[in-house]
């Protein structure tokens, strides 16, 4: 089996389990009415929205807000997910500047790392640092990770206050499907697209 097979075989089985860990949760709805985000089932033709999750029922925290998970094919072939919440604040500076999405987004990058150090460390190819996404300014880091196969895996954190809220994305993919920069532009207008 080849490395771009193996690692599509592990992308599918992360999905599947998604899938099935879903059918349990509340999902969230298609557009945040605090932050008039809107979260389309396609952006682009590339994106589909395989699961959302309503996190303030599933945990009885409404704080914890809400979660949507894209699957996106080639450019990127990986997984974006967005959280929007407010963490029990009723203001949230907009941006990336503040002393709380400073610690929100430190904790972020401590849980990322932690999670891959059981099996190798993640390298930092890029930030933390201000970044431009969809007109706004955004925390950002890029890792890498070379899995067991040989193939790169990049995952990109991006982390901002907007209306009162953060938001937050994840994204994964494949590094022989897309370089970096042609992740930065992918995402950038995925953002635009949901933040209009």
């Amino acid at each position: 089996m080849n490395s771009i097979t193996t690692y599509n075989a592990l992308l599918a089985l992360s999905f599947l389990c998604l899938s099935l860990a879903a059918s349990a949760q509340p999902t969230a709805p298609s557009s945040h009415a605090a932050t008039g985000m809107t979260f389309p089932t396609k952006i682009n033709d590339h994106a589909t929205l395989i699961r959302s999750v309503d996190r303030g029922k599933t945990d009885n925290q409404p704080e914890l807000g809400f979660t949507w998970y894209y699957h996106v094919e080639k450019p990127l072939d990986g997984m974006v997910a967005i959280y929007v919440y407010n963490a029990g604040k009723t203001e949230i500076p907009t941006g990336a500047n503040s002393p709380f999405a400073a610690s929100e987004f430190e904790e972020a990058i401590t849980a990322t790392t932690q999670m891959f150090l059981r099996s190798r460390p993640l390298k930092t190819v890029k930030g933390p640092a201000e970044c431009t996404v969809a007109g706004l300014t955004f925390r950002c880091v890029t890792f890498l990770d070379v899995l067991p196969n040989g193939v790169p895996a990049y995952t990109m954190l991006l982390l901002t206050g907007y209306r009162n809220h953060l938001v937050f994305v994840s994204a994964e993919w494949n590094g022989k499907a897309a370089e970096l920069p042609e992740a930065e532009k992918y995402l950038n207008g995925m953002l635009t697209t949901l933040m209009r």
